[in-house]
């Protein structure tokens, strides 16, 4: 129990880095295909570095001492009322999350099964008969085009498209799984906004690079702006706030040089998460166990010729 909660801290920590790190540094940068590998990285090491254990980043203060284990008398020190109720608080969270991304896909499935095929300038897409704004999941394009300008789906498709193309959803549901596992956490929140606002810059841009004029996109951005928008988790056209999205669209291309960022960013936050999780590993034992080692050793001194087992304990200090 303790040792599931404190690797949940552990990935808290390393998401907290990646994205005040985004945030801070990275997000008004224009290089958006980096920003995603930066972002899709911090969710693949934020749940794998607590796993890993490396030496340079834990303090040899540790001594052995051996303490007789014997199979007659069971000494377990039991976990404390708090880190049960804290326990079972995180566990109802994530139930609770995980059932409100099960219903968004059930509403998902519900809208893809009332859709039909339909084609626009050859690309393929979902004609959705209720009004709703456009939004991609997975492999497939979900429009209603009775509630949109003809002059405005050519936009919104090839928005679409790219999505389709560069596979987004796999950027949202990773998130979402964050959100699920670390619902308590604003921070991991915010990284969740971040990757699903990265991805709309990426989109943008390339719709700009397609050929379509700049101002007649935004302004098509601007009226799709009073639409329903889709049940999430989806790569949704006006997911963000559209005058966020213009003012990047409209932003100067960044400086090359920037890209140094990136090459001291990642190593500084991979050395701050190593180092706060070997100080998480090396909080003391909680009082109440610390006496019951004490019983057992206690209890353990009249039993004669028994198994030895090796228990680490922090050292008292000792002059050099």
């Amino acid at each position: 129990m303790a040792d599931t909660l404190i690797y949940i801290l552990q990935v808290n920590i390393g998401l907290v880095l990646f994205s005040l790190a985004y945030w801070l540094t990275l997000r008004p940068l224009t290089f958006y295909t980096i920003n995603r590998v930066f972002l899709m990285f911090g969710i693949a090491f934020s749940f794998s570095f607590p796993l890993i254990n490396l030496p340079i980043f834990i303090w040899p203060n540790v001594v052995t001492h051996y303490v007789p284990s014997f199979e007659s008398v069971h000494v377990q020190a039991a976990a404390p009322v708090s880190l049960v109720a804290l326990a079972i608080l995180f566990w109802m969270g994530v139930v609770t999350m995980a059932l409100r991304l099960f219903v968004q896909l059930a509403s998902l499935y519900m809208i893809h099964m009332h859709s039909t095929h339909s084609c626009f300038n050859g690309v393929w897409y979902r004609n959705v008969g209720k009004r709703i704004n456009p939004f991609t999941f997975w492999r497939s394009i979900y429009l209603n085009p009775e509630q949109h300008q003809e002059s405005d789906l050519a936009p919104i498709l090839c928005h679409e498209q790219v999505h389709v193309r560069q596979w987004h959803t796999v950027d949202v549901l990773l998130s979402e799984l964050c959100r699920i596992l670390c619902w308590f956490n604003p921070v991991v929140w915010l990284f969740v906004h971040s990757v699903k606002e990265n991805i709309e810059f990426i989109a943008d841009r390339e719709v700009i690079k397609s050929g379509i004029e700049r101002k007649v996109y935004q302004y098509s951005l601007i009226r799709i702006g009073a639409t329903s928008h889709a049940p999430t988790p989806v790569n949704n056209f006006n997911l963000l706030t559209i005058k966020n999205r213009i003012r990047m669209m409209n932003k100067m291309k960044s400086p090359i040089m920037h890209i140094a960022r990136y090459l001291v960013l990642v190593p500084l936050v991979i050395a701050l998460a190593f180092s706060a999780c070997s100080e998480i590993n090396e909080v003391p034992l909680p009082e109440a166990t610390i006496k019951e080692h004490q019983e057992a050793k206690k209890a353990s001194a009249a039993q004669p010729n028994i198994p030895v087992v090796v228990v680490s304990e922090e050292p008292k200090n000792q002059e050099k």
